[in-house]
């Protein structure tokens, strides 16, 4: 009992940590007012989303920007589901008993629901639409990214991150007009007495119950998302996207790379003849990098794993 007050100020200051770290990020990138304005004042996810898309123009690999890609369009296509039933839910909240009798709030929250949920579908098509136009992985790149000069780095494009995060962003401001149009309702319901065939704190009993049943749905999730972000802070030092950082691991095991020499040479490859023994030896060679790799993945999980445990017992979590 006597850690929690110390494990509570522990996590405060991890979060503030967290903060701070996206806005030097954003900072960086767009200025301090922009920086400000998307982290601190603007309700939207465009921090996280402005790390991951910055980790995807900054990797080399081809793979990852068609993933990422990938990503992007699947993202669309559950958005578009979920904004479609939202709508509908709004459509059929208008037609509710003595809803002209409550606070005209409700009824504007309720065509808010169905316009935004709309809306969301309809940009879900428009940004698959502009994604599917791009058919190499460096024209993702250049969509992503703001326009450079000469060999500067990439940097993130605040636009096309606005661009990618407009569907779910509406989304979820469609879901809670629903939910607060419902609240709205109910509550008037309750004041004013609407419910003539209810018994006397009926409509109360069912307004407090959904006030507080919705209230802990909610921050149920949006609190164990704190939590994770603080758990990716904690141990791996500000990489949000969950990913170990090789220098930590580097430095955990003890260990450092070796400089190259000039003296070391590869072993000769074999004389290949004909095109199916260079086919052969080439999946061989790709067999053995991928062998490689996965051992190095798993070394790094174990390292992670490693990591964590020691986080969790030097900070008594």
């Amino acid at each position: 009992m006597s850690q929690t007050p110390s494990a509570v100020l522990e996590l405060v200051a991890l979060a503030v940590r967290v903060l701070k770290t996206r806005y030097a990020s954003l900072a960086r990138s767009y200025g301090n007012f922009a920086a400000l304005l998307i982290l601190y004042i603007i309700p939207l996810d465009i921090a996280a989303q402005h790390e991951r898309v910055e980790q995807v123009i900054l990797e080399r690999e081809d793979d990852l920007i068609v993933t990422f890609k990938q990503a992007v369009t699947d993202e669309c296509n559950m958005t578009a589901i979920a904004g479609a039933i939202i709508a509908q839910v709004a459509i059929t909240a208008l037609s509710l008993p003595r809803l002209s009798s409550t606070h005209w709030v409700a009824r504007a929250l309720f065509l808010l629901a169905l316009a935004s949920g709309c809306l969301s579908v309809y940009f879900c098509c428009a940004v698959q639409r502009s994604i599917g136009a791009l058919y190499h992985p460096e024209s993702i790149r250049n969509w992503l990214s703001l326009p450079r000069h000469g060999s500067s780095t990439r940097k993130a494009s605040l636009a096309a991150i606005l661009i990618i995060s407009a569907p779910f962003n509406l989304m979820g401001l469609s879901i809670q007009a629903l939910l607060t149009g419902l609240a709205t309702y109910q509550g008037f319901t309750w004041t004013r007495g609407l419910d003539t065939e209810a018994g006397r704190n009926d409509s109360r009993a069912v307004f407090i119950t959904f006030v507080v049943g919705t209230g802990a749905c909610v921050l149920s999730y949006y609190f164990t998302v704190f939590l994770k972000s603080i758990e990716n802070n904690l141990f791996f030092g500000g990489n949000t996207a969950g990913r170990p950082d090789p220098t930590a691991l580097d430095n955990i095991s003890g260990t450092a790379q070796l400089p190259p020499t000039s003296n070391q040479r590869l072993p000769s490859l074999p004389a290949v003849q004909s095109e199916s023994d260079r086919e052969g030896l080439f999946a061989a060679l790709e067999a053995a990098a991928r062998t490689h790799i996965q051992c190095a993945e798993a070394e790094r999980r174990v390292a992670s794993e490693y990591a964590l445990a020691f986080q969790v017992r030097a900070h008594g979590i």
